[in-house]
């Protein structure tokens, strides 16, 4: 009976992933764009920085542009669906996020040189090792942050105070 049970079971499943949509049982695939100079994917309400194009490792500070070809930047670093990387060791040692910014993503500024960050106060999330190794000294977290990922400050040895808001629900 348990075993007629199974197979009825198993025959089931395979029915209804014959009939689902692609994008439930297989991965998004996201198509990486280039726009001034930098590597990005159109996401959802917005796009996803996920590398640049340019020299970094001379400039001391980087402004990271409020929108790609008219649309606003939400995130930056790894976007789970997109295999582009966002690896760099560039030297800037500041960097200032768009008020546009909700996600920063998984290892977006992972052993980077920066030692002073100005987040937004619209980022919702840090993503897994974002600033593993980096050399903050201080950094001052949204007041709308809700999630920081594993590791996110992880050998960050440099580092002398943050501020963690009220908002934060979830740790690692």
């Amino acid at each position: 009976m348990r075993k007629k049970f199974n197979i009825l079971m198993f025959i089931l499943i395979l029915g209804m992933l014959a009939f689902a949509p692609s994008d439930l049982i297989f991965a998004k695939e996201y198509e990486v764009k280039e726009a001034d100079q930098y590597k990005y994917v159109e996401y959802e309400d917005g796009v996803w920085i996920v590398g640049y194009l340019f020299d970094a490792d001379n400039n001391q500070s980087w402004i990271i542009p409020d929108k790609l070809d008219g649309k606003n930047v939400i995130g930056i670093g790894e976007l789970n669906e997109c295999y582009e990387r966002f690896y760099n060791t560039w030297q800037a040692k500041e960097i200032t996020l768009p008020n546009t910014l909700k996600y920063i993503g998984e290892g977006a500024f992972e052993h980077y040189s920066i030692e002073k960050i100005l987040l937004p106060d619209t980022v919702e999330y840090i993503g897994y090792n974002a600033f593993a190794g980096s050399e903050l000294k201080n950094i001052t977290l949204s007041n709308k942050l809700t999630s920081i990922g594993g590791y996110a400050f992880c050998n960050c040895t440099k580092l002398e105070s943050i501020s963690f808001p009220a908002s934060l629900e979830v740790i690692g």
